[in-house]
């Protein structure tokens, strides 16, 4: 009997602990520090700044664009890669794309890979209207 109890208190132990490790994510890879979307005629201008928060180099790092819907849908996603070739960690740099409008869409979220087009952790990963 008291085997039994100390056996269930160390298995809840570890299930609490596991519980925290899987609460505690990984910080960013890439933080978006601004970003504006403007319709301009049959085009969007895409505008911002973003900041290497992680602690490797980034080689061409290429945004990813999804633009939603009204009700929040992926219509279509577009690329574009920022103008600097290699972003050290800590480093800032803006970015200005241009890309066809897609119909009907009204807002946009924003991902990012590096060149080996391995996925980045951005945040903030929310959604932007487009003026």
């Amino acid at each position: 009997m008291k085997s039994l109890a100390i056996g269930l208190f160390v298995f809840a132990t570890l299930l609490v602990s596991a519980q925290e490790k899987r609460k505690q994510s990984k910080p960013p890879d890439v933080t978006l520090l601004e970003v504006s979307g403007r319709r301009m005629g049959s085009t969007i201008a895409l505008d911002g700044r973003l900041k290497n928060s992680g602690m490797r180099t980034i080689e061409r790092l290429t945004l990813l664009f999804d633009f939603l819907g009204p009700n929040g849908q992926v219509l279509t996603t577009k690329k574009g890669v920022i103008d600097k070739e290699v972003l050290e960690p800590q480093e800032e740099s803006s970015f200005s794309l241009e890309t066809d409008a897609p119909p009907r869409a009204v807002a946009f979220r924003v991902k990012a890979e590096d060149s080996a087009e391995r996925e980045l952790r951005l945040e903030p990963f929310e959604s932007h209207t487009i003026d």
